[in-house]
């Protein structure tokens, strides 16, 4: 993984068209913090799209959320759901690697849209992943490699 401070935990085994990872925080969140049915569909949504990628999943557990823009940068927020829990984020290539990238959650949810300052945050998030998969690429080709 080459975004610091992010973790990858799925695919469990085998090979995957795409990983997904979150930060340290959400890992937490994800472990302690959910009821559990909501975890396990969250789990058997996540590791679907890590094997088969986002079309296979309905609206009801994956969706597309919001063009998000900041400081000139635009990026594409998705969300996995499940019942009172969301979770934001993006997908990118990181290091030839399909990746979603978990920027931010919402586990308290109390309608049917997100919390916009939730929503405002893994935005932001997203946008400095964005930078840092930037720069790595840049100091990549500088290498030669």
């Amino acid at each position: 993984m080459s975004v610091p401070g992010y973790l990858q935990r799925f695919p469990v085994a085998g090979a995957a068209t795409n990983v997904l990872a979150m930060r340290v925080k959400e890992w937490k969140v994800f472990d302690t913090g959910i009821a559990m049915t909501a975890k396990a569909r969250l789990q058997a949504s996540m590791e679907t799209y890590c094997e088969l990628g986002p079309v296979p999943l309905p609206d009801s557990l994956f969706k597309f959320l919001e063009h998000y823009e900041h400081a000139g940068v635009k990026v594409r927020l998705e969300e996995f759901k499940a019942k009172a829990v969301r979770l934001f984020g993006f997908r990118a290539d990181d290091a030839g690697q399909p990746t979603f990238f978990v920027t931010g959650s919402d586990v308290a949810k109390k309608g049917n849209k997100a919390n916009p300052v939730l929503v405002d945050i893994a935005g932001r998030e997203a946008v400095r992943i964005v930078g840092v998969l930037h720069r790595q690429a840049a100091s990549m080709k500088g290498k030669g490699r």
